[in-house]
């Protein structure tokens, strides 16, 4: 790897490539993989130049609350914390959004090589700054 990353300085792009695994460039993911039923989004950030919103990589997912009630005892359309309400078929439905950042890969490298006597792939992670 010293030896790649030498040659890789002198000539930026260049990348060897490994017929006998069936490998060229390797891919690049930044960030991890968000949990089982989270979907990737972008998070708002008011940290952005001056102080103009800026997304950032996140994790999110609805789940299923209790529709909060107003003082007449129906349930209202509030915008509290995220939550939406929805009518199906005269069911009424809330639902709260949850965000999570995602988290930098410490390894945000990776080559996909496949078995040849399996057909099945298994994906290598590795850091080119180490």
């Amino acid at each position: 790897m010293t030896k790649l990353i030498a040659i890789r300085e002198v000539h930026p792009g260049y990348w060897p490539i490994c017929a006998e695994t069936g490998t060229g460039k390797p891919g690049r993911q930044n960030y991890q993989d968000c949990p089982e039923g989270w979907t990737e989004t972008m998070l708002q950030s008011t940290a952005g130049r001056n102080g103009a919103d800026r997304g950032r990589p996140g994790c999110r997912r609805q789940v299923s609350v209790e529709c909060p009630r107003s003082r007449g005892g129906r349930n209202s359309a509030s915008n509290i914390n995220q939550i939406s309400r929805s009518v199906t078929d005269g069911h009424v439905q809330c639902l709260q959004t949850e965000t999570m950042a995602r988290h930098p890969r410490t390894d945000p490298y990776f080559f996909d090589i496949q078995d040849k006597s399996t057909g099945k792939i298994s994906r290598h992670w590795f850091n080119l700054n180490h």
